[in-house]
Protein backbone atom coordinates (compact mmCIF):
# COMPACT_ATOMS: atom_id res chain seq x y z
CA UNK A 1 0.00 0.00 0.00
CA UNK A 2 1.55 3.34 -0.93
CA UNK A 3 0.84 6.69 1.23
CA UNK A 4 -0.86 9.46 -0.82
CA UNK A 5 1.28 12.87 -0.56
CA UNK A 6 -1.45 14.76 -1.39
CA UNK A 7 -4.47 15.38 0.90
CA UNK A 8 -6.37 18.15 3.01
CA UNK A 9 -7.60 18.54 6.50
CA UNK A 10 -11.35 18.57 6.99
CA UNK A 11 -12.39 20.14 10.51
CA UNK A 12 -14.44 17.51 13.01
CA UNK A 13 -14.65 19.35 16.21
CA UNK A 14 -13.19 22.40 17.70
CA UNK A 15 -9.27 21.44 17.76
CA UNK A 16 -9.70 17.92 15.80
CA UNK A 17 -8.89 17.55 12.47
CA UNK A 18 -8.77 14.42 9.71
CA UNK A 19 -6.49 14.08 6.53
CA UNK A 20 -8.64 13.50 3.61
CA UNK A 21 -6.71 11.93 1.61
CA UNK A 22 -6.51 12.35 -2.57
CA UNK A 23 -9.20 9.62 -4.13
CA UNK A 24 -10.62 8.72 -0.56
CA UNK A 25 -14.20 8.38 -0.02
CA UNK A 26 -14.26 10.21 3.04
CA UNK A 27 -12.16 11.72 6.19
CA UNK A 28 -9.87 9.43 7.78
CA UNK A 29 -11.19 9.69 11.19
CA UNK A 30 -14.92 8.59 9.29
CA UNK A 31 -13.33 6.00 7.87
CA UNK A 32 -11.72 4.26 11.25
CA UNK A 33 -15.40 4.58 12.57
CA UNK A 34 -17.10 2.98 9.77
CA UNK A 35 -15.01 0.13 9.54
CA UNK A 36 -14.97 -0.77 13.45
CA UNK A 37 -18.84 -1.05 13.53
CA UNK A 38 -18.38 -2.94 10.12
CA UNK A 39 -19.25 -6.55 10.79
CA UNK A 40 -18.14 -7.64 7.96
CA UNK A 41 -15.11 -5.73 8.13
CA UNK A 42 -14.37 -6.73 11.29
CA UNK A 43 -14.96 -10.64 10.90
CA UNK A 44 -12.95 -10.06 7.42
CA UNK A 45 -10.05 -8.65 9.74
CA UNK A 46 -9.98 -10.96 12.55
CA UNK A 47 -9.81 -14.28 10.50
CA UNK A 48 -7.37 -12.77 8.66
CA UNK A 49 -5.56 -12.45 12.31
CA UNK A 50 -6.74 -15.11 14.15
CA UNK A 51 -3.12 -16.09 15.29
CA UNK A 52 -2.75 -12.76 16.71
CA UNK A 53 -5.63 -12.67 18.25
CA UNK A 54 -5.54 -15.70 19.70
CA UNK A 55 -1.53 -15.18 21.18
CA UNK A 56 -0.26 -15.79 24.66
CA UNK A 57 -0.57 -11.54 25.39
CA UNK A 58 -4.35 -12.00 24.66
CA UNK A 59 -5.26 -15.47 25.97
CA UNK A 60 -3.28 -14.58 29.36
CA UNK A 61 -5.47 -10.82 29.23
CA UNK A 62 -8.85 -12.35 28.93
CA UNK A 63 -8.24 -15.67 30.42
CA UNK A 64 -9.69 -17.57 27.50
CA UNK A 65 -8.62 -17.96 23.60
CA UNK A 66 -11.26 -15.02 22.05
CA UNK A 67 -12.98 -16.23 19.21
CA UNK A 68 -13.80 -13.96 15.93
CA UNK A 69 -17.92 -13.34 17.27
CA UNK A 70 -16.29 -12.23 20.84
CA UNK A 71 -13.32 -10.02 19.27
CA UNK A 72 -16.06 -8.21 17.24
CA UNK A 73 -18.55 -7.79 19.79
CA UNK A 74 -15.91 -6.45 22.19
CA UNK A 75 -14.84 -3.68 18.90
CA UNK A 76 -18.19 -2.98 18.50
CA UNK A 77 -19.16 -2.26 22.08
CA UNK A 78 -16.32 0.01 22.79
CA UNK A 79 -16.53 2.42 18.98
CA UNK A 80 -19.46 4.20 19.56
CA UNK A 81 -17.82 5.00 23.12
CA UNK A 82 -14.71 6.04 21.89
CA UNK A 83 -15.43 8.22 19.27
CA UNK A 84 -17.88 9.99 21.47
CA UNK A 85 -15.18 10.96 23.65
CA UNK A 86 -12.95 12.14 21.20
CA UNK A 87 -15.44 14.23 19.84
CA UNK A 88 -16.69 15.10 23.48
CA UNK A 89 -13.54 16.50 24.49
CA UNK A 90 -12.21 18.21 21.35
CA UNK A 91 -15.26 20.63 21.61
CA UNK A 92 -13.84 20.99 25.40
CA UNK A 93 -12.86 24.31 26.15
CA UNK A 94 -11.15 23.76 29.74
CA UNK A 95 -7.73 24.70 29.97
CA UNK A 96 -4.67 22.51 28.07
CA UNK A 97 -3.84 19.19 29.33
CA UNK A 98 -6.88 18.72 31.45
CA UNK A 99 -10.00 17.35 30.15
CA UNK A 100 -8.91 18.08 26.65
CA UNK A 101 -7.35 15.92 23.79
CA UNK A 102 -4.03 16.24 25.45
CA UNK A 103 -5.66 13.86 27.92
CA UNK A 104 -6.71 11.22 25.86
CA UNK A 105 -3.48 11.32 23.20
CA UNK A 106 0.07 10.32 24.07
CA UNK A 107 3.41 10.55 22.34
CA UNK A 108 4.00 7.83 19.66
CA UNK A 109 6.90 6.40 21.04
CA UNK A 110 7.51 6.14 24.85
CA UNK A 111 10.70 8.50 24.69
CA UNK A 112 8.67 11.44 23.51
CA UNK A 113 6.99 11.59 26.67
CA UNK A 114 9.30 14.02 28.60
CA UNK A 115 8.98 15.90 25.10
CA UNK A 116 7.44 19.60 25.96
CA UNK A 117 7.41 20.73 22.28
CA UNK A 118 4.11 19.94 20.48
CA UNK A 119 4.99 21.18 17.42
CA UNK A 120 4.04 18.16 14.67
CA UNK A 121 4.27 15.77 17.45
CA UNK A 122 2.93 12.03 16.70
CA UNK A 123 0.43 10.92 18.92
CA UNK A 124 -2.04 7.76 19.90
CA UNK A 125 -5.00 7.15 21.49
CA UNK A 126 -6.09 3.66 23.08
CA UNK A 127 -9.59 2.69 23.25
CA UNK A 128 -11.33 3.02 26.50
CA UNK A 129 -11.64 -0.52 27.73
CA UNK A 130 -8.85 -1.85 30.04
CA UNK A 131 -7.96 -4.02 27.07
CA UNK A 132 -7.97 -2.59 23.82
CA UNK A 133 -6.60 -3.01 20.26
CA UNK A 134 -8.25 0.14 19.24
CA UNK A 135 -5.77 2.86 17.99
CA UNK A 136 -6.36 6.33 16.25
CA UNK A 137 -3.13 7.78 15.20
CA UNK A 138 -2.80 12.12 15.17
CA UNK A 139 -0.29 14.72 14.40
CA UNK A 140 -0.23 17.48 17.28
CA UNK A 141 0.47 20.74 16.29
CA UNK A 142 -0.04 22.78 19.78
CA UNK A 143 -3.42 22.04 20.47
CA UNK A 144 -4.93 20.72 17.17
CA UNK A 145 -5.09 17.46 16.68
CA UNK A 146 -4.90 16.01 13.11
CA UNK A 147 -6.77 12.59 12.63
CA UNK A 148 -4.31 10.26 9.87
CA UNK A 149 -6.07 6.66 10.83
CA UNK A 150 -6.11 3.93 13.25
CA UNK A 151 -6.16 0.38 13.65
CA UNK A 152 -7.08 -2.88 15.68
CA UNK A 153 -3.20 -3.30 16.83
CA UNK A 154 -2.94 -6.97 17.68
CA UNK A 155 0.93 -6.94 18.10
CA UNK A 156 3.28 -5.25 20.28
CA UNK A 157 4.95 -3.05 17.42
CA UNK A 158 3.27 -1.65 14.45
CA UNK A 159 6.06 -2.52 12.35
CA UNK A 160 5.04 -6.18 13.11
CA UNK A 161 1.98 -6.29 10.21
CA UNK A 162 1.08 -4.71 7.19
CA UNK A 163 -2.09 -3.03 8.05
CA UNK A 164 -0.60 -1.33 11.64
CA UNK A 165 3.01 -0.30 9.36
CA UNK A 166 0.63 1.38 7.13
CA UNK A 167 -1.06 3.70 9.94
CA UNK A 168 2.31 4.35 10.46
CA UNK A 169 3.76 5.39 7.54
CA UNK A 170 0.32 7.68 7.43
CA UNK A 171 0.98 9.29 10.23
CA UNK A 172 5.16 10.02 10.13
CA UNK A 173 4.48 11.15 6.18
CA UNK A 174 1.32 13.38 7.06
CA UNK A 175 3.88 14.76 9.71
CA UNK A 176 6.75 15.48 7.46
CA UNK A 177 4.11 17.26 5.01
CA UNK A 178 2.87 19.70 7.70
CA UNK A 179 6.78 20.29 8.75
CA UNK A 180 7.91 20.96 5.33
CA UNK A 181 4.51 23.07 4.86
CA UNK A 182 5.67 25.46 8.11
CA UNK A 183 2.73 24.23 9.91
CA UNK A 184 2.86 25.58 13.34
CA UNK A 185 0.95 26.89 16.50
CA UNK A 186 0.36 30.15 14.46
CA UNK A 187 -1.48 28.40 11.52
CA UNK A 188 -5.08 29.37 11.17
CA UNK A 189 -7.07 26.50 11.13
CA UNK A 190 -10.26 27.88 11.26
CA UNK A 191 -10.74 27.57 8.27
CA UNK A 192 -12.14 24.08 8.01
CA UNK A 193 -11.16 22.74 4.93
CA UNK A 194 -7.51 23.01 3.97
CA UNK A 195 -5.81 21.55 0.62
CA UNK A 196 -2.12 20.59 1.26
Amino acid sequence: MKVGTNFALQKIAHNLYSVVFENADGHAFEEIFNNWNDIEYLFDFFEEHQTDLQSEFWVSLFGEIISTEEAIERTRRQTDAFEKKIIDLANSTTAPDETNLSSLFVPLLKQNSTRKPLLNSTTKAYGLAKASWLRVYAVRIADVFIITGGAIKLTSTMEERPHTQYELDKLLNVASILKRNHFSENTDFDTGYIDI
